[in-house]
C-alpha cells in the first residue's frame, strides 16, 4: 500500500522529489497557475516540492526558497519542465483504454471529495495529500469490495497470427 506512494514521486536529486498531491493543484489554482500550460515556473515547482520540504521537516519559508533556488540552478530548465511533466502525469488518472470520456472532460472534484471522505470515511487531510490517481483507484477497490459497482472484467487480447 505504501509503495504505491513512491511511483507517484519524480526524484530529482537523491532527496528531493516532485509530488502533486491535491493540495498541489488546488494552490496552484488558486494562485492563477496553468498547471497543463506547459509552463514551468518556480511556484509551480515549489508546490510540487511541499510534499517533500515537509518531510524534511523544512518549515522555514527562506530555506524552502533556498532550496528551491539550488534545486533549480542544479538541474536545469529541460530536466526540470520534463521532471514536473512527469510528476503532473503521475498525479492524474490514467484513462480508460475504449472510452469517450464526459462531456464536460474535467472530474467532478466535490463529487470525488464526497466519495472519498463522506461514503469511505476519510479525513479531509488525507485528501488533500492523496493525488488524484491514488483517490480515484481506492474508490474504485472500497466500492467493487463493498458492492457498489461491479468488478471490471479483465481484458485479453488475443492475436492468432
Amino acid at each position: 500500500m505504501f509503495a504505491e506512494l513512491d511511483k507517484a514521486k519524480v526524484s530529482l536529486t537523491e532527496r528531493l522529489y516532485l509530488r502533486y498531491d491535491i493540495g498541489a493543484f488546488i494552490k496552484a489554482e488558486l494562485a492563477g497557475i496553468d498547471v497543463f500550460g506547459g509552463k514551468v515556473s518556480p511556484a509551480l515547482v515549489a508546490y510540487g516540492l511541499g510534499a517533500c520540504l515537509e518531510e524534511l521537516d523544512i518549515t522555514d519559508e527562506s530555506q524552502q526558497k533556498e532550496v528551491l533556488s539550488a534545486m533549480i540552478d542544479a538541474c536545469g530548465t529541460v530536466a526540470l519542465k520534463q521532471a514536473v511533466a512527469d510528476a503532473i502525469a503521475l498525479a492524474m488518472p490514467l484513462p480508460i483504454v475504449g472510452s469517450a470520456g464526459k462531456a464536460g472532460g474535467e472530474p467532478d472534484m466535490r463529487q470525488i471529495r464526497f466519495y472519498f471522505c463522506d461514503i469511505m470515511g476519510k479525513s479531509e487531510a488525507e485528501f488533500l495529500k492523496c493525488t488524484i490517481r491514488e483517490v480515484l483507484d481506492r474508490w474504485d477497490r472500497y466500492a467493487v469490495f463493498n458492492g457498489y459497482k461491479k468488478a471490471p472484467v479483465p481484458f485479453s487480447y488475443y492475436d492468432d497470427d
